[in-house]
């Protein structure tokens, strides 16, 4: 019997889940549009005079970058050109407004409800707002963050601009249009850990197109040196994967073992007046590869100024808002500022030139490569509980935990590092929580070479997690 035209349209999509934790029962109509996901882009018929004039505002304020820096016009009008392309592509994008406009109407009648992200999933949370707010003061305890009474906005403003008028007499014109402050404050929000007990949260502070934006770009720039010199830091599976081809065939599993170490809340527990005082040595040590002689910066920045320009935006000026109110953090660094990632790698960095260096050199360590914080490390017998106790001892602020090998493998990245017959291999390792959701590839409002790149990118995701075609074929086969 053929099936009708109804059926032979109807595809089963893969749906995210929804966990509802409100005192409301949500409509299924509603549940239904939410299954694709918040990634699912709603876009509706295309506005193209409002896209043009965005795509306008975006191009001018670039070109006005590019000219500061003597961007070559043959290069500018190529970028305008490729720029206009992605325009056309926006504008052959649409969508069903049914669905989008029964769930704006649900979202504008039910503002006492709020949806949240769950944390390393594409799944949504629905909560009271006022029970997410309650999570949100839980997690800015008052040892890292002070709750303060007014927006501060204004005048940390004033003082901001205070001290780049200092600053500015040496800098660049481009520098001195980048670290022009925006008057907007930052935000904070957190995604649902549903993994843990109480369903917590993790903190978020956004700190695009905000007060420090630029200032952070500056600093964040004029670090990259730096950070390139730590050496123990890869920045992707696929840097972990080559180094683990490198290493695997030498492990000796009678000799050493595998173990990783974690730092709990890296990012609030840096001791940042110790790590901007190690960055500015560096930089002073070998200013003029910092700040070149030029008939436009005749002479580099005062010590001084450069140190509060650091001190001030990580510690002074990054309050942000939340749906709670208003809060300054004391210490550490957010998670979610330019600055962040690279304040990280530069403080564990020191500790590593310390310590670790210390056991590869005495053969004790054989292999030993960090993301962020998460630390690979192949460690000769009996030294492993030696070696976290001295990392921990390292700063008051930091805690270090470690995971053995359970069952001859440890999970690392997107990876579990498998010890079968005395032979090491990745296997791709995805998270019980982790959602099948990508995008709708026949309705996703989305132009379609970036769902054929989001497919490429799979595949490139499982290779790289994996150290045999055997594996390989074995992932890119599952359902």
């Amino acid at each position: 019997m053929k099936k009708s035209k109804i059926e032979k349209s109807k595809i089963e999509h893969e749906k995210i889940q929804i966990r509802n934790f409100s005192n409301k029962e949500i409509p299924q109509e509603i549940i239904e549009i939410l299954s694709l996901g918040l990634d699912h882009p709603v876009g509706g018929i295309p506005r193209k005079n409002t896209i043009l004039n965005q795509f306008e505002l975006f191009f001018s304020q670039w070109s006005e970058y590019a000219h500061n820096n003597e961007i070559d016009l043959i290069k500018v009008t190529e970028i305008k050109s490729l720029l206009f392309l992605e325009f056309l592509k926006f504008c052959n994008c649409s969508s069903d407004m049914t669905n989008i406009t029964k769930l704006k109407n649900f979202i504008k009648n039910n503002d006492d409800i709020i949806f949240c992200v769950i944390d390393k999933s594409k799944d949504i949370a629905i909560y009271n707002k006022n029970d997410y707010i309650k999570k949100l003061d839980d997690i800015y305890d008052p040892k890292n963050f002070e709750k303060i009474p007014n927006n501060p906005l204004k005048s940390d403003l004033r003082d901001l601009k205070s001290l780049i008028s200092e600053i500015s007499i040496v800098l660049t014109k481009s520098d001195n249009w980048l670290i022009c402050p925006i008057e907007s404050i930052k935000r904070g929000y957190g995604l649902i850990k549903c993994h843990r007990e109480g369903e917590p949260l993790r903190p978020i502070i956004s700190g695009l197109n905000c007060l420090t934006s630029g200032s952070e770009t500056y600093l964040l720039n004029l670090i990259k040196p730096i950070v390139s010199e730590c050496k123990y830091v890869i920045n992707s599976t696929r840097k972990f994967n080559e180094h683990f081809r490198k290493i695997k065939d030498n492990f000796d599993p009678h000799k050493f073992e595998i173990c990783s170490f974690d730092a709990s809340s890296l990012f609030t527990s840096i001791n940042v007046k110790r790590t901007v005082n190690y960055i500015i040595k560096k930089i002073y040590s070998k200013v003029d590869d910092f700040f070149p002689i030029t008939p436009e910066t005749p002479k580099p920045p005062p010590k001084l100024l450069i140190t509060k320009l650091f001190m001030d935006v990580l510690l002074k000026y990054n309050s942000f808002e939340t749906l709670g109110g208003f809060y300054r953090q004391k210490s550490g660094v957010s998670m979610g500022g330019k600055l962040s990632s690279a304040m990280a790698t530069i403080f564990v960095h020191m500790l590593e030139d310390q310590i670790i260096t210390k056991y590869i050199k005495k053969g004790v360590i054989s292999s030993y490569v960090r993301y962020v914080d998460d630390v690979f490390v192949i460690v000769k017998k009996g030294h492993k509980m030696k070696l976290l106790k001295e990392m921990n001892n390292f700063d008051k602020g930091l805690n270090w935990t470690i995971e053995n090998m359970e069952n001859n493998k440890l999970v690392f990245l997107d990876t579990q590092i498998v010890l079968e017959n005395s032979k090491l291999d990745l296997y791709q390792y995805r998270k019980p929580n982790t959602s099948q959701v990508l995008t709708n590839y026949k309705f996703g409002v989305s132009p379609k070479s970036y769902k054929n790149g989001l497919i490429s990118g799979e595949v490139f995701r499982a290779k790289n997690c994996t150290t045999s075609e055997k594996h390989l074929m074995k992932h890119l086969m599952k359902p």
